[in-house]
């Protein structure tokens, strides 16, 4: 199976997919920025983020050779076009997937944001951005849409964990 998890920057997408990994077995968390950051570029571009997806599906088809049950994917994907393209490579390696975008009230998001490590933290504007983008983008195409303005971490994987339990009977501890 694979787990997609998107969202704007500074919703909890990357914690709470480490949370996930740890609580599957045979599982892996790939975060779309740390393989994006492999390129190397100065900015981001249509034809780095298309290299990025090829990167990961190839990630995917290894892991899943290896053994891997669950690989739990985090990104930020900021059109229906670069998701479903993304989406449409790893269906080559995985039928089983499911897709989650998360979000939280601005003033949570720019809260959570500046509580960031210094390197991982954006400017008001781009959080403002990127809030917007997911906005206009709706719940469509996503299996599930979590609202996690007011859960903590624990509460937003138990529901995430609740949402998939009918593809993991047993198989998280």
């Amino acid at each position: 199976m694979i787990i997609i998890i998107t969202g704007p920057s500074g919703v909890g997408k990357t914690t709470v997919c480490s949370l996930l990994a740890s609580q599957l077995k045979s599982s892996v968390h790939i975060n779309y920025d740390e393989v994006y950051n492999f390129i190397g570029a100065d900015e981001i571009t249509e034809e780095y983020l298309a290299l990025t997806d090829e990167n990961i599906a190839d990630m995917v088809k290894n892991y899943r050779r290896y053994g891997f049950k669950y690989i739990i994917i985090d990104g930020v994907y900021e059109t229906r076009t670069q998701y479903e393209a993304a989406y449409k490579q790893l269906l080559i390696h995985d039928q089983n997937i499911v897709s989650f975008m998360l979000y939280c009230e601005i003033s949570e998001n720019q809260k959570r944001n500046n509580s960031r490590s210094v390197m991982d933290l954006m400017t008001a504007q781009r959080i403002n951005e990127l809030n917007e983008v997911f906005r206009l983008m709706g719940p469509g195409g996503f299996d599930y849409t979590l609202d996690t303005t007011n859960l903590s971490l624990e509460t937003t994987l138990v529901n995430m964990l609740d949402l998939m339990s009918y593809n993991l009977l047993g198989e998280y501890e």
